[in-house]
């Protein structure tokens, strides 16, 4: 029987599509795989065919190059078979834990995750393990050991949290908003991915725009990698360097000022046909809307044939046309007599086009 039904999976690629049944025991209804939990010692872990017979123990350990220290910090606990490294457990708030299967881990080759407890409502990992505002900003990071990655590289001056997974971001952000939200800055970390960047677009609007930086990772997928690889400098160049989230047309940086002039967004389209109305306005350009009023029989419509005409035969712009008070015909004669600079389109100016036309 379910006792816990659509909340997020551990394998990540759905949010309400995993059920937990009254033994603890859960499965995904996106992935279609089972994940199996059981209780040993006082605490929620999970079983594998290794436990059988073996002696279990727990203790902190460092792991993916990040130290002992930082995982004794963040309470995350490694069990031991028979001597041997079968699962992380990384804590959240509840009682709730995400256990990283190592021995299936290298067996797959790729993460393979379980859960116990109510993972669905703890929110981000490691937000409990700071006061609300406590650091000068803080980093959210898309998996734990990024958020321990980035704590170490940032030498402990950053809170550092991440999310359960990209596709939970925005519901593990929004359950622990007050905390995040006191910081001074907020620094997005998601892996660069396109899961990283869906995440990313929907975190980017839920706290105070003037607080979140985006920071873009460019030489390695995540923050683990940046540690494995010795660039803990080379990540903090790329955080320090993060520019605060806006819409397009906000400038917030002398570098965006240089940017705008040098890619100006109000291309000239063209002139206007009429010599002093062109001085006036400059010609007319892409993001305009120019509107023309004037009273009934003033000549509006021939005002918009002879502009017409103009930008078809000094521009290469394709240029739609709508005239809802006559036929295509008509259009289409009255243009044409600009350029024959006959009145084509009168019924009695036959004779007049076809002498211009052969004259042309």
């Amino acid at each position: 029987m379910w006792v816990e039904q659509h909340v997020a999976c551990p394998c990540g690629q759905s949010t309400d599509a995993y059920s937990i049944d009254d033994k603890g025991q859960g499965y995904c209804f996106s992935c279609s795989k089972h994940y199996f939990e059981d209780k040993e010692d006082g605490r929620l872990e999970p079983h594998t065919d290794d436990d059988a017979g073996g002696e279990i123990t727990y203790r902190i350990r460092g792991n993916w190059s990040i130290p002992e220290r930082v995982f004794e910090f963040y309470g995350v606990e490694t069990k031991f078979v028979n001597g041997l490294p079968v699962s992380e457990a990384y804590p959240y708030i509840g009682d709730a834990l995400k256990i990283r299967d190592l021995t299936r881990d290298k067996a797959a080759g790729e993460n393979v995750f379980r859960t116990a407890g109510p993972i669905a409502n703890a929110g981000c990992f490691g937000s409990d393990k700071f006061d609300r505002g406590s650091k000068e900003a803080i980093i959210i990071c898309e998996g734990e050991k990024d958020a321990l990655s980035a704590y170490e590289m940032m030498q402990h001056r950053f809170a550092s949290i991440s999310v359960q997974s990209a596709s939970s971001a925005k519901r593990d952000c929004t359950k622990d908003y007050d905390k995040i939200n006191s910081f001074p800055k907020i620094y997005i970390c998601m892996d660069n991915d396109k899961a990283g960047r869906e995440a990313l677009g929907k975190l980017q609007g839920l706290f105070d725009f003037k607080k979140v930086y985006h920071v873009k990772l460019d030489k390695h997928k995540d923050a683990n990698e940046y540690l494995k690889a010795g660039e803990a400098f080379d990540f903090q160049r790329v955080v320090v360097a993060s520019k605060r989230f806006a819409p397009d047309n906000i400038i917030s940086a002398f570098s965006d000022i240089s940017k705008a002039l040098d890619t100006s967004q109000e291309d000239r389209l063209g002139d206007y046909p009429f010599e002093e109305l062109n001085d006036r306005l400059y010609g007319a350009y892409a993001g305009e809307v120019i509107v023309i009023k004037a009273m009934e029989g003033v000549g509006k419509t021939e005002f918009f044939r002879a502009w017409e005409h103009k930008l078809l035969k000094t521009t290469k712009h394709a240029i739609g046309i709508i005239h809802l008070e006559e036929d295509n015909a008509t259009t289409i004669k009255a243009i044409a007599g600009y350029e024959l600079e006959v009145p084509a389109v009168l019924p009695d100016c036959s004779q007049g086009l076809q002498e211009s036309g052969s004259r042309r």
